[in-house]
């Protein structure tokens, strides 16, 4: 958390005591959506949670299966893909 330099301590701490419901929700949430692991089969069009944001995802058919991340999305290649697996 970043606060003013000018803040007291209790000041702080009362601030977090305020928002501590809001926190661990989203703390839970995070958890939730990527605890346990599990097999992922990743849809183009779906979006997925990076770095606590949200990106789209575009899957193409490729030689070898790879990830790259560019322009706000994730291009997947995979040698397994099919193209009608698509999400709207």
């Amino acid at each position: 958390m970043k606060s003013p330099i000018s803040l007291e301590k209790d000041e702080i701490e009362e601030a977090l005591e305020e928002k501590k419901p809001w926190i661990l929700e989203k703390i839970n949430r995070i958890e939730e959506e990527s605890w346990p692991p599990k097999n992922k089969e990743f849809l183009s069009g779906e979006k997925i949670l990076y770095r606590g944001r949200r990106y789209y995802t575009q899957v193409k058919q490729g030689d070898e299966t790879n990830i790259k991340f560019g322009d706000d999305k994730f291009l997947i290649k995979s040698e397994n893909y099919s193209e009608n697996k698509e999400q709207f």
